[in-house]
């Protein structure tokens, strides 16, 4: 009967402290005067390519290392490797609800939609829409969203998947895909591109 109990508790004990990539951390533990490591591979004699701030907060970690010590995270046009000892989950992240923020974007045309906490907007080189409404969202499960958003003359449709993505352009991986429709009173088009919640 204990060795029931152990192995149901231990089972538990591991879905409770499963994590699903991509997530948000802050760094914790690093002094203020020092600064955490962003290294090129998962490796603490692996070159250093970046560093963190010692109150950072939304860093997006997109998977883990095989050992799980380390986060894949972005560094500017590339990604590195930083010690998951010093990063800790950022709190109120609710599976259900498209993560904010949440910067949605592609290349050819160049375009970006971004979900942050002071409003919503949507960029292309040419113009900028703010003020956009959410009219819906809704998760179909963890990290695949849709959202419905608009004003009175332009209408978007949002779909977020988890996975791996590249903008084509740099040596960077994001941690979600996207497809948009944008219909305005002219017409209708479809977009593609990445996602990333990192608010750095």
């Amino acid at each position: 009967m204990k060795i029931l109990f152990s192995i149901i508790f231990c089972f538990c004990a591991g879905l409770a402290n499963a994590q699903s990539f991509p997530a948000l951390y802050n760094v914790t533990d690093v002094r203020s005067d020092d600064t955490l490591n962003v290294r090129q591979m998962p490796d603490a004699t692996s070159n250093v390519i970046d560093e963190l701030a010692p109150f950072e907060i939304n860093i997006e970690v997109l998977q883990l290392s095989d050992n799980r010590r380390w986060g894949k995270i972005g560094a500017g046009e590339r990604n590195g490797w930083v010690s998951m000892r010093y990063l800790a989950p950022a709190l109120d992240q609710d599976p259900e609800q498209i993560p904010c923020p949440m910067t949605c974007f592609g290349t050819e045309p160049f375009w970006s939609l971004t979900l942050g906490q002071r409003g919503n907007e949507y960029r292309t080189p040419e113009l900028t829409k703010l003020g956009i409404e959410v009219d819906f969202e809704s998760a179909a499960r963890p990290g695949d969203y849709f959202a419905s958003l608009g004003t009175n003359l332009t209408s978007y449709s949002l779909i977020i998947k988890r996975g791996l993505c590249s903008d084509g352009m740099s040596d960077r991986a994001y941690g979600f895909r996207n497809m948009m429709f944008r219909e305005t009173v002219n017409g209708g088009a479809v977009y593609s591109g990445c996602c990333t919640m990192d608010g750095r």
